[in-house]
């Protein structure tokens, strides 16, 4: 995860030095790279077959695009409850609003119709519907396995620096859930049914710190006792010195992250790291 040091679009403030200058920029342009990736990964996201008949009226695309960016997640959800009601499966939706709701933000950044900041606001508010919706839907299937579940807590802000290290662990060949704006419940559910090694946790705000510690205890409470890994900038607070909390491993840097969430999930699956 992005280091705590770092400003909102993941550069650190330049000192004056011409050579800190050009670092700061190169780290600038591989959040914006990471996030590029991202966006990209979700608007080329691949759903199964659609039905026949238009999944959205007119215009609803674009309507919903502007509820994402307005951060108006009620009007979202409410949107998407109106098409599952009328029969429309997750997977329809999915291909229908999030994923062409991805390509639109990707597109207008593009062609610089939006900023960095709206684009990440966009995509935090898109992920933040999706974790909210997906439950009302029958899932089918075997239950899946996955190496590592990332998740913010309801009014967690701060999503960038998450967004980002999932598609980092995603490109280091690590299979990776992510669930923005989770209940505990939720996130302790989803990482039972993944049987997950390791839960990626993220702490803003010191306030914050007593929610995540709770949590943390409560997924260690799992017969898999999935590694915990947290970053973020309150992370580093102090309260990690008590033997007693359940964080396994709190990460000031994205590379400290992705190593060592490759050993965690290397011990925990009995291979050899």
């Amino acid at each position: 995860m992005p280091s705590r040091r770092q400003n909102s679009d993941g550069a650190k403030a330049s000192n004056g030095d011409p050579d800190s200058a050009d670092a700061y920029a190169q780290a600038d342009r591989s959040v914006q790279a990471l996030a590029r990736q991202a966006i990209n990964r979700l608007a080329g996201a691949k759903t199964s077959q659609s039905a026949n008949r238009p999944v959205l009226p007119e215009g609803g695309a674009e309507r919903f695009k502007d509820l994402v960016l307005n951060n108006d997640t009620d009007a979202a959800v409410e949107m998407i409850e109106t098409l599952r009601v009328e029969g429309r499966s997750y997977e329809q939706i999915a291909e229908a609003l999030f994923t062409e709701t991805a390509r639109r933000l990707g597109k207008g950044w593009e062609q610089s119709e939006l900023s960095f900041l709206e684009v990440n606001i966009g995509v935090s508010t898109l992920l933040r519907i999706n974790t909210q919706v997906r439950g009302r839907f029958s899932q089918t299937g075997a239950p899946m396995e996955g190496d590592v579940l990332f998740a913010t807590l309801p009014h967690q802000s701060h999503t960038l620096g998450i967004i980002l290290a999932t598609e980092a662990f995603r490109q280091n060949g690590l299979q990776v859930e992510l669930l923005v704006g989770a209940t505990p419940e939720t996130i302790i559910e989803e990482a039972r049914l993944w049987s997950v090694r390791l839960v990626g946790l993220t702490a803003g705000h010191l306030d914050r710190l007593p929610d995540i510690v709770d949590l943390a205890s409560r997924l260690k409470d799992l017969p898999e006792r999935p590694a915990i890994l947290l970053g973020g900038a309150a992370a580093n607070s102090g309260f990690v010195d008590d033997a007693l909390h359940p964080v396994d491993c709190v990460a000031e840097t994205l590379d400290h992250a992705l190593s060592y969430a490759e050993k965690a999930c290397a011990r925990l699956s009995n291979k050899d790291p």
